[in-house]
């Protein structure tokens, strides 16, 4: 395992500074940071959409998605037989239009946002198999 090393020197007057040195492994740093951008995202979306209605985004969001498609078209189609990875999809990621096809949709925050967003239910996309995790 890695280590960062932070030294301390405290401020001292007319002699040579006595330092001070504490390791932590960085692991700890990155769960923290981790953590709270996590906390931060899902405060982001709770803001976002507390005042937006469940249909009215979902259809906003599916005309999003659609238009993304189309602009995308002449160099990359979805056939109803492929296999479609959304990593990072969020709660209204394009795995919401893909019906036809069988999509993996990977985010840290799933459960957050079905325990805490009226807008997102798994249950809405039964072809959708929902991965909670980070890549």
């Amino acid at each position: 395992m890695s280590f960062w090393s932070i030294r301390y020197f405290p401020k001292t007057s007319l002699t040579l500074p006595k330092i001070q040195s504490f390791t932590f492994p960085i692991r700890m740093s990155i769960s923290l940071k981790w953590k709270l951008a996590q906390f931060a995202e899902i405060r982001w979306w709770q803001n976002y959409l507390k005042s937006k209605s469940a249909t009215d985004y979902k259809a906003y969001k599916t005309d999003y998605w659609q238009n993304f498609l189309n602009e995308i078209e002449s160099n990359f189609s979805f056939r109803p037989a492929d296999k479609v990875l959304d990593a990072g999809c969020g709660p209204a990621g394009l795995f919401i239009i893909l019906n036809q096809n069988e999509t993996t949709a990977v985010d840290p925050l799933l459960g957050k946002y079905e325990e805490s967003l009226p807008h997102f239910s798994k249950s809405n996309y039964p072809n959708v198999n929902f991965v909670e995790s980070g890549l």
